[in-house]
């Protein structure tokens, strides 16, 4: 109804908000029936579905998006890595595909992914010390820092 130009001659017309009049009425959103949360999952945890959904997908696909996906998620529910590390045990139990050498090594992959425990090799630490003392009796060796010295062991 109102219409007006700019300075170039475009007709500019009032905007009018068809909502503006209009009455807002919220709902409540987020209010679950009781009786039905608790039957619909065994456990009453809805954390617990969606860490074992992730962790499956991940196991069927191999996407590493999925096992980090499972470790945010066991975060988010407030699971520890010790907590975390015990469920990837039951769900390896409890998988039901056809487990193939990858598979497995998904499985075993997971478990380092999630609790990485700290691998002292014996063998390798004498190597390195025997190496060392060949190249002090050789006289190759000459380093008297704590430096070198850590950085070879």
């Amino acid at each position: 109804m109102v219409k007006t130009n700019d300075r170039h001659g475009n007709a500019h017309y009032k905007r009018i908000s068809v909502v503006d009049d209009l009455p807002i009425v919220t709902a409540e959103i987020g209010q679950l029936n009781p009786s039905m949360q608790v039957t619909h999952y065994k456990n009453d945890s809805v954390d617990d579905n969606i860490i074992r959904q992730n962790y499956f997908r991940y196991l069927e696909s191999g996407n590493p998006e999925y096992l980090s996906h499972f470790k945010s998620s066991g975060k988010v529910a407030g699971y520890n890595k010790e907590h975390l590390s015990a469920l990837i045990s039951k769900l390896n139990k409890k998988f039901m595909g056809n487990r193939t050498a990858q598979i497995v090594g998904r499985m075993e992959h997971a478990k380092k992914y999630i609790s990485p425990k700290p691998e002292f090799r014996l063998g390798e630490v004498f190597y390195a010390m025997g190496v060392k003392l060949k190249w002090q009796l050789m006289g190759l060796f000459k380093c008297n820092t704590w430096y070198c010295l850590t950085v070879l062991v």
